[in-house]
């Protein structure tokens, strides 16, 4: 079929607008593409920044955070070894900067206040009271080894013009938190010396004489005034020499752990003369095992943390 030229040139004149039109819609739609583009980049760009305004302080390498406690100013945060092996570590931060740390490669775990969430003295030891005395606030971070029983220890920091560390108690393998006031609103630590533990016995029956420990400048001492007891009266003690008395003997001829655990109450109570008393008076086996009893059990107390405070008690630890 044949086609006219007016029919051509239609043709060409459609041809020709539809790719006018194209070429209209890619220049308005190419700037609508960058300025989406604009506002997306835009807004990542706020959320970066929105991000690094709220971000906390950065995690040590290797380290998990525990615990992150604030009061006042400070900011207190404990540390676990992400991997087998990496210390536990604390730090203290006032105004987001860090002004004391410390770790342990003994160290477990540590925890503001007591070791036990739910332990009753984490009342007495809130970050920012004044347990010492000292007119100036504290802070206890308490700290475990690991393991079945042992071993647990407090750290006590003054939050003065600086933060340092103070004192520090070492529980031995008592889990409790066993802080408490005193009349004067100090608060004191009752700690067991575990000096005995295993000693010619099962760490069940053990016995662990109980000391007082009070905050004196220079660190925690003992409180001497608070562990002195009045001496058992005459019948008590003839009671106490009785049931001695009658304590099962061992293969090598010993006493049942019973028999030291009464002389260990005597001598931590500042009654030590008393103790070497029980020991003659009721001693139920051979004599000549006495001697090598005395001989080892007055070795074994000499080790004790606390025994210059014991000879101090009442009178001295013979």
């Amino acid at each position: 079929m044949l086609v006219s030229s007016s029919s051509y040139r239609r043709l060409f004149l459609c041809v020709l607008c539809d790719l006018i039109a194209a070429s209209g819609f890619a220049q308005t739609a190419q700037p609508s593409r960058a300025q989406g583009a604009a506002k997306t980049s835009t807004h990542s760009a706020s959320a970066q920044k929105s991000r690094g305004t709220q971000a906390k302080r950065p995690i040590p390498p290797g380290m998990a955070l525990d615990q992150d406690v604030k009061f006042k100013d400070y900011e207190v945060r404990t540390y676990r070894g992400s991997t087998v092996g990496n210390d536990a570590a604390f730090e203290v931060l006032k105004g987001g900067k860090k002004v004391f740390e410390k770790s342990d490669r003994e160290a477990q775990k540590y925890c503001v206040g007591c070791i036990n969430a739910d332990d009753d003295a984490n009342a007495l030891v809130k970050p920012g009271i004044d347990i010492t005395g000292q007119g100036k606030p504290n802070l206890v971070v308490s700290m475990w080894t690991g393991g079945a029983h042992c071993c647990f220890s407090y750290n006590i920091l003054e939050l003065g013009d600086e933060v340092k560390e103070i004192g520090e108690i070492n529980a031995g393998h008592s889990d409790v938190c066993r802080f408490r006031h005193e009349r004067d609103g100090r608060v004191d630590f009752i700690v067991s010396d575990w000096t005995f533990a295993y000693w010619h016995a099962s760490f069940a029956e053990s016995p662990a004489p109980d000391v007082i420990l009070r905050y004196e400048p220079g660190g925690y001492k003992v409180a001497a005034d608070l562990m002195r007891r009045s001496a058992p009266s005459e019948e008590e003690f003839k009671q106490l020499v009785g049931k001695g008395r009658h304590l099962k003997l061992d293969q090598d001829g010993w006493p049942a752990s019973a028999f030291w655990e009464t002389m260990l109450d005597l001598i931590y109570a500042g009654n030590s003369d008393l103790a070497w008393k029980f020991c003659d008076l009721a001693w139920p086996g051979d004599k000549r095992k006495k001697a090598e009893f005395l001989a080892e059990f007055r070795a074994q107390l000499a080790q004790s943390r606390y025994y210059p405070a014991l000879r101090s008690l009442g009178k001295q630890v013979r």
